[in-house]
């Protein structure tokens, strides 16, 4: 770009100026997670954030990232957790994770290996009784 005047007496004057747009180097990384749901199981949304980095790629602490949602780590469930920035650029970096619990054995089972637990574990309890009330006598 060219800057230029032309004063009173007809003399120009001109300065020239480049200008470089650079792409943002803003970013935020997280990491998923799979807890196990118990009374004693804890969870911060620190603890899955890996690292993030202003508009000119230099690191950001933790305080300046947003995190919307909760993890209820004593219930089960697929829990959303969105960390976002935003740079100096005004652009809006987001980073959706998805703390998992891992599956419960029963989730697997179809109806008929249901059914057949259940009918073991009724034979087992039927013939524990008479064991227990046979050898108690």
């Amino acid at each position: 770009m060219t800057y230029s005047y032309t004063d009173a007496g007809g003399n120009q004057v001109s300065a020239k100026a480049t200008i470089t747009v650079v792409s943002s180097k803003a970013s935020i990384k997280a990491k998923d997670s799979t807890l196990v749901a118990g009374p004693d199981t804890k969870w911060n949304a620190a603890d899955n954030f890996v690292s993030a980095t202003d508009a000119d790629g230099n690191g950001i602490d933790f305080k300046s990232v947003n995190v919307s949602g909760s993890v209820d780590p004593t219930k089960p469930g697929d829990y959303e957790v969105t960390y976002s920035y935003t740079d100096a650029g005004g652009n809006v970096l987001h980073r959706l994770l998805v703390p998992r619990h891992p599956p419960c054995a029963l989730c697997n089972l179809t109806c008929t290996d249901l059914r057949q637990r259940l009918c073991d574990a009724n034979f087992f309890f039927r013939n524990s009784y008479k064991y227990a009330a046979f050898s108690a006598i």
